[in-house]
């Protein structure tokens, strides 16, 4: 079996424009992911970098989330207020 001479490098970050529901199952394998790099750091007792870069995909992949989250909010919301038969009296 050959070797790598080369560093490892982490892989590039999620797609944040990916539907909601695939950024959801993205979140879920990367919160696993970082439940394994955490068991392993206690055991060998070190801190690997990946770990780090686990961490920001969650964050980026939270944040892309909340905000789908809140533009489905704000099309509602629009949608609804368009709609509505509006008669005013002034």
């Amino acid at each position: 079996m050959e070797t790598s001479k080369e560093k490892p490098r982490a892989g590039p970050p999620p797609d944040v424009d990916a539907p909601l529901e695939i950024l959801r199952e993205l979140l879920a394998i990367e919160r696993d992911r970082l439940k394994t790099a955490q068991r392993i750091e206690k055991e060998r007792k070190i801190v690997f970098p990946e770990t780090t870069v686990i961490i920001r995909d969650i964050q980026k992949l939270m944040n892309a989330i909340r905000t789908e989250k809140r533009a489905d909010a704000a099309c509602t919301s629009q949608d609804m207020f368009e709609t509505m038969d509006w008669d005013l009296k002034l």
